[in-house]
């Protein structure tokens, strides 16, 4: 089992996001991020660049032409209408990253991919986003975090 170690920062920043995120009025989806995919009931996905045959292609970039979402990051949870964060116990989903594709959704994420299921469009500096999205995570990287966000409201819109 590998342990993660966080950074003496992420315990103080982890504390003052749970406080902004216990006030009643903030609406945002929020998405919890376990270390360990074992005997929890946390969505399972399969993250890679190379996967043959994914369940889902992403492709993920600042300069995305006539992206399917345009997300903005931000450094604020309170400005956020999506965020992950690490071992968040309040979070709306619960979400690990396996690492083999066996039994779960498999999602390609690229820069550079050739007719995509999803296009996104991330950036820090997007002037009329779709979604601002903040992510405090060391188990998933920006374009992973924005490549899950658009998967799960692509499969949100098809119930």
């Amino acid at each position: 089992m590998k342990t993660r170690y966080f950074p003496r920062w992420t315990s103080p920043v982890l504390l003052a996001v749970s406080i902004l995120l216990s006030n009643p009025a903030f609406a945002a989806f929020i998405i919890s991020s376990e270390s360990n995919c074992y005997g929890n009931d946390a969505y399972s996905y399969y993250f890679s660049e190379t996967a043959f045959s994914p369940d889902y292609t992403v492709k993920v970039s600042e300069t995305a032409f006539s992206p399917d979402i345009t997300l903005k990051i931000v450094s604020d949870p309170r400005q956020a209408d999506l965020i992950l964060v690490d071992g968040f116990t309040k979070g709306n989903m619960k979400v690990c990253k396996k690492s083999n594709s066996i039994g779960v959704k498999t999602i390609k994420v690229s820069s550079t991919a050739f007719s995509p299921d999803i296009t996104v469009k991330l950036s820090e500096t997007s002037f009329s986003p779709d979604y601002k999205i903040f992510i405090l995570s060391e188990t998933f990287t920006k374009e992973e975090a924005a490549a899950l966000f658009a998967v799960i409201l692509k499969e949100s819109r098809k119930k």
